[in-house]
């Protein structure tokens, strides 16, 4: 058997790197350069001008129809949108509109960017070190998480947009119909109407012998009255 000294073998390979060798600090800054990005606008984005009141140079609705995502951008930044073709990297990009608008603004074309991919309106998503870092660096379990919720009294859940997209095509989307709307305003008065109904004869009793029970059930009432209505303004966007 023959020994090797590995902390031998690795200050060589340190003072005399192969020209094979990847340096990987170098390919992480390349990575995660945002001028090194190449934006492409993928076959669901549709664009359209709209007027603005008083005057002004207009502005273009932008609708990413795969997620449901709208942007307005000004006139400026839609004339950035027919190079986001996948040819030329931000860096281009930023001289490219140099040439034709004779504006130099590196921030604003890099932060567009970076919109349009947390927005779903590219094709590639560029790496979010910050958020690569975070996910790396907090801790993972269910004793995790509760701490979390005890500190912020906050929960997360990605599959929201998912929740609602299925009740959309799956019921919600026909209240939006005139039949739809007629039944939903029935039930509206129909509420106000059991309401008042209730209220005159002071019928409502609400004495359950448990603190904790009765403080659940509002709890709970209310949780459900938010859900309602946060749905509402997702299923109208």
């Amino acid at each position: 058997m023959v020994t090797v000294g590995m902390w031998a073998a690795t200050a060589e390979a340190i003072a005399c790197p192969s020209a094979s060798a990847v340096d990987v600090w170098a390919a992480v800054a390349a990575r995660a350069d945002p001028g090194g990005w190449r934006p492409e606008l993928g076959d669901w984005v549709e664009s359209r001008s709209v007027e603005v009141r008083g005057g002004g140079d207009g502005a273009v609705m932008i609708a990413n129809s795969r997620d449901l995502v709208y942007y307005r951008l000004e006139s400026g930044e839609a004339a950035l949108l027919p190079l986001m073709d996948g040819t030329r990297t931000t860096t281009e990009i930023v001289v490219e509109h140099l040439r034709a608008a004779g504006e130099l603004d590196v921030g604003a074309v890099t932060e567009l960017v970076r919109s349009l991919a947390t927005g779903g309106f590219l094709i590639e998503t560029p790496a979010d070190v910050d958020a690569a870092l975070t996910r790396a660096l907090t801790p993972a379990g269910l004793g995790a998480r509760w701490a979390r919720f005890a500190k912020s009294l906050t929960v997360e859940w990605s599959g929201a947009e998912r929740l609602t997209l299925w009740l959309h095509h799956h019921g919600l989307r026909f209240l939006f119909t005139r039949p739809g709307m007629i039944v939903a305003a029935v039930v509206a008065v129909g509420g106000f109407v059991a309401f008042g109904v209730v209220a005159s004869q002071e019928r409502f009793e609400f004495t359950p012998q448990s603190v904790g029970l009765g403080f659940a059930v509002l709890f709970a009432s209310n949780l459900v009255l938010v859900f309602i209505h946060e749905l509402g303004h997702a299923a109208l966007l």
